[in-house]
């Protein structure tokens, strides 16, 4: 989601990965208990932001979010640090894990699903207990503080706003 602010700005979009040659750190967590290695690849500090944009017109400046993935094998476990105050949630793309810490999850969060966290934790811990590979990623950042309106694929701040939204989109000059 973006701010309010900067809901009918103009559209950009930030590749990442390596066909885009933009900067990740990448790490090994070892699980202690079952000794399996959860390969973790972090994107979303300035240098890689910068490189996504791309050379040319400078955007306008998104919030910061920390982009992060994890493949993690069966019996894989991944410590994640998530700054205390800020949204994090997390999208398994496949596979199945577990959140652990003070209180488990007691269900999976299966593959297309997404867990939204309390804010009131410096760190998540999710554990692949399934037999198969995990693949997830793990958005945090700081919380915008509006309110959020869902009309189906639009997100805005009012029912107002989804609502000129969708007739712009009727009309042919959404974002234009």
């Amino acid at each position: 989601n973006l701010p309010g602010r900067l809901k009918m700005a103009d559209p950009c979009i930030r590749y990442v990965g390596d066909e885009w040659h933009t900067p990740y750190t990448e790490e090994m967590q070892i699980d202690q208990g079952s000794q399996v290695a959860t390969r973790v690849r972090t994107f979303g500090n300035e240098e890689t932001l910068q490189r996504a944009e791309g050379q040319g017109e400078v955007l306008e400046a998104r919030p910061p979010v920390e982009i992060r993935y994890a493949n993690m094998p069966p019996g894989g476990s991944w410590v994640a640090s998530a700054e205390r105050g800020h949204t994090a949630l997390f999208y398994v793309r496949s596979g199945s894990v577990r959140v652990r810490g003070p209180v488990e999850v007691s269900d999976e969060v299966h593959a297309g699903s997404t867990c939204s966290l309390g804010n009131d934790g410096d760190y998540c811990w999710l554990v692949n207990a399934g037999d198969s590979q995990a693949d997830v990623l793990l958005l945090t950042g700081e919380p915008l503080r509006e309110p959020v309106v869902l009309g189906g694929p639009i997100v805005m701040n009012t029912q107002k706003e989804v609502m000129q939204a969708y007739a712009e989109l009727r009309n042919g000059t959404f974002l234009n």
